[in-house]
C-alpha cells in the first residue's frame, strides 16, 4: 500500500533556486500521522516563506491539518475517519510563519515506537528503519523532505531518526502546544457511536471504553468477563511534539522562529557537559566508537573543567523511592538482575515500566475504538498487546507510575541546572540488521524504550545527534538532554558540538585506516614483505 509522506523542501530565497514539487513521490508501507511541510527560508529576515502544496494518494495524519483526513495508521478504518475542522496548534504556528502543509507521512499503527521492519531504511537497506513516525523521517533521509513534525513519547520520532542518521528534537511538554485529542485522530465510529465520539473529540477527552470484539479475531483478544475500567480523564497528554531534519541548523532556525523557551545565545556563558556513563554501560560494544567520539568532542569544545561524567541511574536510584515499589510489584528485579548487584539495570527497567504503564493507558483511552474495530494482525502483536494492557491496568499501578514520573521530574529539575547538558544513549547500538534474531531485535527495542523513558518521565527536552557510521554504513546516534524549558539552549549546544563531533569522527576513521594499512603491510613469518602477518 502507498501512503503519502510529509515533506518540506528547504532552499534559500537569496539563491533564487526554483522549488521542485515531488508530486509523484509516495512513502511506502506503514501508516500515517506526522506532518511535513515544504518551505523556503530567507536567512536575512529569519522568516519562513511558503511554497506550493502537493498531494499524494492517501492522507491520514495524527497532527491535524485543516481539511485533511485524520487517521491513526490503520488502513481498514481509514475511510471511517473524518476530516479535521482545524489544524493542530503547532501546525497553525508554522503556517503563520509562512510554511505550507504539503503532505502527511506514514506511521506505524497508533504511532507506536516499533522496530519498523515493514519499511525500508533509506540510510541503509540492510538495517531496521525504526518504527513510529517512519514515513516522514524516511522522506527526510531520502532528501525529499526537510522537516517533519510529530509527537514522541517512547521514541516514536527519535527512534527512526536515530536509525536513519538524522537529527531530531523533542521539546519540553507543551512548549510546542498541548498534544490533546483535538490535535490527533478523529476516532472511527459506527452509526450508534458517532455522536458520542465526535462530542468526545470536540471536548478533548478520550473514550475509556474497553469494548472488545467477538471470537472472530478481529481485535486483540480480551477476556469477555473482564470489567471495563473507568479512569479519571487526564488533563495533560503525556506525549510531546517534536521535529526531525537532515540538518541541525534547520531545527535551530525553526525553534527560533517559533519562540521556543531557552536562550540560544551561548556567548559569555559556561556550559557543562556530562556523560551518563552508567547508561552507556547498558549499550552494545559497537556503540563504543560513538561514545569515544562524543567524549573527545566534548573535551575539545568545553575543555577539561567543563566536561565530566555522572552515574545518572545510580543517582536516580539513591534520590527517588517509588521505582523500588514499582520494581517489586512488577518483578523487575528478578528479570533485570539483583537490586544490590545491578541497581542501574533495575532502576532503568523500572523507569521503562512506569513510562509504558502511563503510555499504554493513554493509548487505550485514546484508541479504544481502534482496538475494537481493527484486527490484531493490522495493529501488530506489540501494539495490540499495548492497547490491551493499557485497558486492563489498575489505578493503583497507574498512580505508582505517576509517582515515579513526578519524582523523576523533581530530581532532574534540581540536579540538571540550566547550564548543564547530559549526554546519553538513544539506542543501545546501530539499528539491527534485518536478519538479526527476534531476541536480538527485542532486546535492542526494550533498551531503546528504556532510554527514551528517562527524558519522557522527566519532562526534559532532548536532541538526537548522529555521530558517525560503522564500516558498513550503519548510523550511530546519541542524545543530549537538558533542564525543562531550555529548548533553544539545548539546540544551540548541540549545534556548537556537531562540528567537533564530525572532526573527531574523521580523526578516528583516519586512525583506523592507518592501523589497517600497517597491519596489511606487516611482513609474514617468512620475511616476505608482500605476505600479511598471521
Amino acid at each position: 500500500m502507498l501512503w503519502r509522506c510529509a515533506a518540506i523542501h528547504w532552499h534559500s530565497q537569496l539563491a533564487s533556486i526554483p522549488c521542485r514539487c515531488y508530486t509523484c513521490w509516495q512513502c511506502a508501507i506503514a501508516t500515517v500521522r506526522s506532518v511535513c511541510m515544504r518551505a523556503c527560508m530567507d536567512p536575512t529576515a529569519y522568516q519562513l516563506a511558503s511554497l506550493n502544496l502537493w498531494h499524494a494518494r492517501l492522507s491520514a495524519v495524527l497532527l491535524a491539518c485543516q481539511g485533511q483526513v485524520v487517521g491513526c495508521g490503520v488502513q481498514s478504518i481509514q475511510q471511517q475517519c473524518t476530516t479535521a475542522a482545524e489544524s493542530a496548534l503547532v501546525v497553525k504556528k508554522l503556517i503563520k510563519l509562512g510554511l505550507t502543509v504539503v503532505g502527511q507521512g506514514s506511521i506505524q499503527p497508533c504511532n507506536y515506537p516499533t522496530l519498523g521492519n515493514n519499511i525500508r531504511n533509506p540510510a541503509l537497506g540492510s538495517r531496521l528503519a525504526g518504527g513510529g513516525t517512519s514515513g516522514a523521517v524516511a522522506a527526510i533521509a531520502s532528501r525529499r523532505a526537510d522537516l517533519a513534525v510529530s509527537s514522541d513519547y517512547l521514541g516514536s520520532l527519535r527512534l527512526p531518526a536515530a536509525c536513519m542518521g538524522l537529527y531530531a528534537y523533542v521539546g519540553t511538554p507543551n512548549c510546542l502546544g498541548a498534544f490533546d485529542s483535538k490535535n490527533y485522530v478523529s476516532m472511527p465510529s459506527n452509526s450508534q457511536q458517532d455522536a458520542t465520539t465526535h462530542q468526545a473529540a470536540a471536548d478533548g477527552t478520550a473514550s475509556s471504553s474497553n469494548e472488545t470484539a467477538g471470537s472472530d479475531g478481529t481485535a486483540p483478544e480480551m477476556d469477555s468477563d473482564t470489567p471495563s475500567i473507568s479512569r479519571t480523564p487526564r488533563s495533560n497528554n503525556i506525549e510531546s511534539v517534536g521535529m526531525a531534519a537532515a540538518e541541525l541548523p534547520v531545527l535551530c532556525r525553526v525553534a527560533a522562529c517559533l519562540g521556543l523557551p531557552g536562550a540560544a545565545n551561548l556567548r559569555h556563558e559556561v556550559t557543562q557537559i556530562v556523560v551518563a556513563e552508567d547508561m552507556f554501560q547498558q549499550c552494545d560494544p559497537d556503540m563504543s566508537p560513538g561514545v569515544l567520539v562524543v567524549k573527545r568532542a566534548v573535551l575539545s569544545w568545553a575543555g577539561q573543567e567543563q566536561a565530566g561524567s555522572v552515574q545518572l541511574l545510580d543517582f536516580l536510584a539513591a534520590n527517588t523511592h517509588s521505582w523500588k515499589r514499582l520494581a517489586a510489584t512488577a518483578g523487575i528485579a528478578d528479570s533485570a538482575g539483583s537490586l544490590e548487584k545491578q541497581p542501574s539495570s533495575v532502576v532503568l527497567g523500572a523507569l521503562k515500566h512506569a513510562a509504558k504503564l502511563l503510555y499504554h493507558a493513554e493509548l487505550a483511552d485514546r484508541y479504544s475504538a481502534v482496538a475494537a474495530a481493527a484486527s490484531a494482525e493490522e495493529l501488530g502483536l506489540e501494539v495490540a498487546a499495548a492497547l490491551q494492557s493499557g485497558a486492563t491496568t489498575d489505578e493503583q499501578q497507574l498512580a505508582l507510575a505517576s509517582s515515579v514520573a513526578h519524582e523523576t521530574q523533581d530530581v532532574l529539575r534540581t540536579a540538571v541546572k540550566k547550564d548543564v547538558v547530559v549526554v546519553m544513549p538513544i539506542t543501545p547500538s546501530a539499528p539491527p540488521r534485518l536478519d538479526a534474531s527476534s531476541e536480538q531485535m527485542q532486546s535492542w527495542l526494550d533498551r531503546t524504550h528504556a532510554f527514551a523513558a528517562l527524558t519522557a518521565l522527566g519532562g526534559c527536552p532532548s536532541v538526537v545527534l548522529p555521530v558517525g557510521t560503522l564500516p558498513d554504513g550503519a548510523p550511530l546516534s546519541l542524545a543530549l538532554f537538558g533542564q525543562a524549558r531550555t529548548d533553544q539552549r539545548l539546540l544551540a549546544v548541540a549545534d556548537r558540538l556537531v562540528p567537533h563531533i564530525q572532526a573527531e569522527f574523521a580523526k578516528l576513521q583516519q586512525q583506523h585506516q592507518q592501523q589497517e594499512r600497517q597491519a596489511g603491510a606487516k611482513p609474514g613469518a617468512n620475511g616476505n614483505p608482500n605476505e600479511k602477518g598471521s
